[in-house]
């Protein structure tokens, strides 16, 4: 492991994490030791990478507040905000998805 900290960022959308998932993910990696250099996935975007979670792995659990429109008895769109709960693996936790030749 090498000590360049970065924020904790999505492996795949390169995005980065934010509010109290950055202080998750950052001791998720320190407890670990996972490369600070790579980021984070669900389960299905590496799959979609060509990656899987090795088997065993624990994820770590993240909160993504979602957008959602509510429609009033009286017809008036309120935005509200609500907490989805996804996990996500370090790509430390996963490896190169064996393709299975067709004969």
């Amino acid at each position: 492991m090498n000590n360049v900290i970065t924020a904790p960022f999505n492996e795949i959308t390169r995005n980065e994490y934010k509010g109290g998932n950055i202080e998750i993910l950052l001791a998720a990696m320190h407890e670990n030791e996972f490369d600070e250099t790579k980021g984070w996935g669900g389960f299905h975007q590496w799959l979609g990478a060509g990656r899987a979670v090795m088997k065993g792995q624990r994820g770590t659990r993240i909160t993504k507040f979602v957008k959602v429109e509510k429609t009033s008895k009286n017809g008036a769109v309120k935005e509200t905000l609500i907490p989805r709960h996804f996990t996500v693996f370090h790509f430390d936790q996963t490896q190169v998805v064996e393709t299975k030749e067709v004969k």
